[in-house]
């Protein structure tokens, strides 16, 4: 239990030291960023979920969708399902 109070409380630290120095390099932009971090998290579950129930990559969308909230979401919304993709290659290898 202790060892794991530890590790959390060191990485928040090197996360605080991180936007400070990031903030003092590159301003208002990493500024942002990191503030919003947590909703940036949030917003790339929309399409990992998206994904997920279409049987694909749970964690590559999350990324994805991290990155770029509101184009992966588009993108998972238009993505075809697993079960449509693999029917459509039985049809074509028959």
């Amino acid at each position: 239990m202790g060892c794991t109070v530890l590790k959390i409380t060191g990485s928040l630290l090197l996360l605080f030291i991180t936007k400070i120095i990031a903030v003092s390099v590159f301003g208002d932009l990493i500024a942002f960023v990191t503030d919003n971090f947590y909703v940036f998290i949030l917003l790339g579950l929309i399409p990992a979920f998206i994904a997920k129930v279409k049987e694909d990559n749970f964690y590559i969308w999350w990324i994805f969708g991290t990155w770029i909230p509101v184009l992966s979401i588009i993108a998972a919304l238009l993505m075809d399902d697993s079960a449509s993709r693999l029917a459509r290659q039985k049809e074509s290898s028959e």
